[in-house]
C-alpha cells in the first residue's frame, strides 16, 4: 500500500464511526497531542483524515505544521 487512505473499515457504518470519534474526543485529542498523526487516527477510527482534521479544528486543538510533524516522525 502506498499510504493512500483505504476508506472506512468494512462493516462499520460511517455514521457510527463519526459518533465514535465524538465519544472518544478526549482520547483522540490526547493521542494527537502525544504525536499520533491525523492520518493514523483516521485509519484507527475508520474516518477520512480531512474530516478528522476538521473536528480537531472545531475542538480548538492546535494543529502541527509540517516541520513539527516531520520532527515527530524522526523520533
Amino acid at each position: 500500500m502506498t499510504g493512500a487512505y483505504p476508506g472506512p473499515r468494512a462493516g462499520r457504518p460511517r455514521s457510527g464511526a463519526h459518533e465514535q470519534v465524538h465519544r472518544d474526543r478526549a482520547e483522540i485529542v490526547r493521542r494527537y497531542r502525544d504525536g499520533t498523526s491525523v492520518h493514523r487516527l483516521a485509519l484507527d477510527y475508520g474516518v477520512y483524515p480531512a474530516w478528522l482534521a476538521r473536528r480537531l479544528d472545531d475542538w480548538g486543538v492546535p494543529r502541527r505544521d509540517s516541520r513539527a510533524a516531520h520532527a515527530l516522525r524522526r523520533r
